[in-house]
């Protein structure tokens, strides 16, 4: 008891809250395969997620579409839209976070789960945790900007203190077909310079 009292602080930091983040890893992997559709249900979330993407094709965005889903139901979806915003934080992934915010009225958007085409970058991964969602799919790998795995293994990184279960390549085919084909026509028009930052897939 006495050693306990002196050391309060390094039992509560060295010992109780690795245990702490651990359980906490095991209750969101148990929401994720309790809560979290069949694979059919999986595809045709990404199909959603997919028709926002060919909208920001339309636009002459890079098309990237993003959906959030709850209890089953779409409550937010969007698509990129930094071009037409000229907002640099205008990802797909933040935009449909904002609106699944708004509805809900409140920024943790627990029980939620996140359907996008592209592999998040840095800064929509960043977003994922800190709304606290509780699962994330995504369907093309990027290997230029991809934080979940491709450059980044944030998603699975032990000294971040939220995690979300992650599956990639949903309909990887589909959505990476739709980023080439968008990326093609763009060298058509005028070839883009080796160090233009766009991504291109795997």
């Amino acid at each position: 008891m006495y050693f306990y009292k002196k050391n309060k602080y390094v039992f509560t930091r060295v010992l109780l809250l690795p245990i702490i983040q651990f359980l906490r890893i095991i209750y969101q992997n148990y929401l994720f395969l309790n809560t979290i559709m069949d694979s059919e249900k999986i595809k045709y979330y990404m199909q959603v997620a997919l028709a926002y993407a060919k909208k920001a094709h339309a636009m002459d965005e890079v098309p990237v579409g993003a959906i959030i889903i709850k209890n089953n139901k779409i409550i937010a979806g969007a698509h990129n839209q930094l071009i037409n915003n000229s907002d640099p934080t205008g990802h797909a992934e933040i935009i449909a976070i904002r609106e699944a915010a708004r509805i809900i009225g409140n920024y943790r958007l627990v029980g939620c789960h996140m359907f996008v085409t592209l592999e998040p970058c840095l800064m929509c991964l960043g977003a994922i945790f800190n709304a606290r969602i509780n699962s994330l799919f995504f369907g093309a790998y990027d290997k230029k900007t991809g934080a979940c795995e491709s450059v980044l293994p944030l998603a699975s990184n032990k000294l971040i203190n939220h995690h979300c279960a992650v599956q990639g390549g949903v309909l990887e085919k589909e959505t990476k077909a739709l980023l080439q084909e968008f990326f093609k026509e763009k060298r058509q028009k005028k070839p883009l310079p080796e160090d233009s930052g766009f991504l291109e897939c795997k």
